[in-house]
């Protein structure tokens, strides 16, 4: 895979792919193509968006993946052990995740994901990351992949659905299964909308 450096090349050879491994392979060349640093929650993303239950019915779809760094420093009152030494400090960064998906102009999915918010007395670890005499500490954004593949899967018919409920992934095996029991239930599932962020407010 490492052989191939054009991103056009590349998608198109994407679109023909069925086994799982190869495909997730091409999805972080792509990336890499693309001058970035494969995160490993946009390459799940991406490997869900080529499985079969959604590129047929969708075709090719775009994303946009961003995270961005919110930033909270400390500084603990006293010097370690009361003595002379350096002021132990510790930096925070929480991640927020945007992510939208989208065929063409439409949206078909639109949310932030936000790491767990910084508290006022955060524990530092000695052993920590250090960055400019700041220990370091990342609050992560976990995303919901099956939430995901239920947005993507909530219109499709029932037949179609049995096509997912026989995918490889896990998570959009998961949300069709959601999906098929709402419906025999007489209820619809609530699908994250684009207006929809997630809830980590003060």
């Amino acid at each position: 895979m490492a052989f191939l450096n054009d991103r056009r090349v590349i998608d198109e050879f994407l679109g023909g792919l069925v086994d799982p491994g190869v495909r997730a392979a091409a999805v972080e060349r792509t990336l890499r193509v693309g001058a970035q640093a494969p995160d490993p929650r946009e390459v799940g993303i991406r490997l869900l968006l080529l499985d079969p239950a959604i590129a047929g019915r969708y075709g090719r779809l775009d994303m946009a993946f961003q995270v961005a760094l919110e930033e909270k420093r400390y500084v603990k009152d006293e010097a370690p052990s009361g003595g002379t030494e350096a002021l132990v400090k510790g930096k925070v960064l929480v991640e927020n995740v945007a992510l939208t998906i989208r065929r063409g102009d439409e949206v078909l999915f639109k949310k932030a994901y936000r790491g767990r918010k910084a508290r006022k007395a955060e524990a530092f670890n000695p052993e920590a990351p250090e960055q400019g005499g700041y220990l370091m500490k990342v609050h992560p954004a976990e995303l919901d992949y099956v939430e995901i593949a239920q947005a993507l899967l909530a219109h499709q018919a029932q037949n179609n659905l049995k096509v997912a409920l026989g995918s490889k992934s896990k998570y959009i095996h998961a949300a069709a299964a959601a999906l098929s029991d709402s419906w025999r239930g007489g209820g619809a599932p609530k699908i994250a909308s684009e207006h929809d962020e997630a809830s980590d407010d003060d």
